[in-house]
Order: C-alpha cells, then structure tokens, then sequence
C-alpha cells in the first residue's frame, strides 16, 4: 500500500451531482472515493492518509481519485 499523508481543507463541490473532496496547501485536489460523514463540512481543515486510487471511469473532472485511509480534524 502506497500512502502519503496531506493537509487540507474540505469544499464541496457542485460539480454534475455533487461530491466532496479535499484541496491541499500546494492547492492540489484529491477525491475520496468515500467521504465520510463527520467530515462532509464546507471548510473544514483535516490531516489524512490516503492512497491512489485505482478507478474505471469517472463522471467528475476534477482531482485525483484516492481512497482515504484515516484523518484527523486539526
């Protein structure tokens, strides 16, 4: 398992449906495939581990697909 860890924020984005996802300090944009509910917060500053994911075909044109291992609300 390749993970790295990254601090940001999350914004929802109003994107087709809908989704959240996180941007970095380096404005990087990463998409949980799973987000949490406890962290589904406009603005809301959080240290993960996450992982690349490996995904099919996306109907979301932004950031990079990654599954989020663990968080921490700082």
């Amino acid at each position: 398992m390749n993970t790295f860890k990254i601090k940001g924020t999350v914004q929802y984005q109003d994107i087709s449906f809908g989704f959240w996802g996180i941007i970095d300090a380096e404005n990087n944009k990463w998409r949980p495939s799973v987000m949490p509910e406890e962290l589904q917060q406009e603005g809301l500053q959080i240290e993960a581990t996450l992982e690349k994911a490996e995904e099919q075909m996306s109907i979301f044109m932004w950031g990079t697909a990654v599954n989020l291992i663990d968080f921490t609300v700082i």
